[in-house]
């Protein structure tokens, strides 16, 4: 049995790598990922919370004195991150995440 290989033209192989390229550009699009901290036991975001992270993580915005929601960190490109999560009222949590751009991750801290 003889298989018939088809050419492919240079026209052809230069669509098929923009559209990978596009593709590319679009999912990279959003290269932040979300931190939250919050109660293991309401479920709701805790107060003035505390994020120590591994070098090379920038964060890019966090809720103000006092107040309580998602911390937002740029992430160029997938990779591990130690993150100690403390606020006061609650025990300090120790965690190691797999960090991907366009991810949300949850922290649940118990109250001491």
């Amino acid at each position: 049995m003889k298989f018939k290989t088809k050419e492919i033209s240079p026209i052809r192989l230069l669509v098929y790598a923009l559209i990978v390229a596009i593709i590319l550009i679009i999912m990279m699009g959003d290269l932040t990922c979300t931190i939250n901290l919050k109660d293991s036991v309401t479920k709701k975001y805790v107060v003035d919370p505390n994020i120590q992270a591994s070098t090379g993580l920038t964060q890019i915005a966090a809720p103000g004195t006092g107040g309580a929601g998602p911390m937002i960190y740029s992430v160029s490109f997938p990779r591990f991150a130690s993150i100690i999560a403390k606020t006061s009222g609650y025990k300090e949590k120790n965690v190691r995440l797999f960090l991907f751009p366009g991810m949300s991750y949850d922290i649940m801290l118990e109250r001491e």
